[in-house]
């Protein structure tokens, strides 16, 4: 804004150049090498999807590309340890039990009993 007001056209135009660059820079190299280290997907495939979708759904595509992928390997990183490796389901379901007997129950009903 502040360039704009100075009526400086080719700053103007530098400005707006390198926010572009910047913008570049992050969506295709910075963005893909985090869902990388933290969501275990290669940076040609978040690419790849974003393109696909962008051009498929247009700018909604462009924002839902990364979710959808995210829950799509998941998906099938599920299927493939379940069904093919036999890792997933194999544990036992997670059951609590009382350490101790609790008669909150037993108590009211012998209190109803007694009257």
């Amino acid at each position: 804004m502040f360039v704009v007001a100075s009526g400086d056209w080719v700053k103007v135009l530098l400005v707006i150049l390198l926010g572009v660059l910047v913008h570049v820079f992050g969506s295709n190299i910075v963005v893909p090498r985090i869902m990388q280290r933290k969501v275990d997907i290669p940076p040609v495939l978040t690419i790849a999807i974003v393109l696909v979708m962008g051009a498929l759904l247009g700018a909604i595509g462009l924002i839902v590309a990364v979710p959808v992928l995210c829950v799509t390997m998941v998906l099938i990183r599920h299927i493939l340890y379940r069904e093919i490796y036999g890792e997933a389901g194999n544990a036992e379901a997670a059951v609590l039990r009382p350490t101790e007997p609790w008669t909150g129950v037993e108590r009211r009903q012998a209190a109803g009993s007694a009257k």
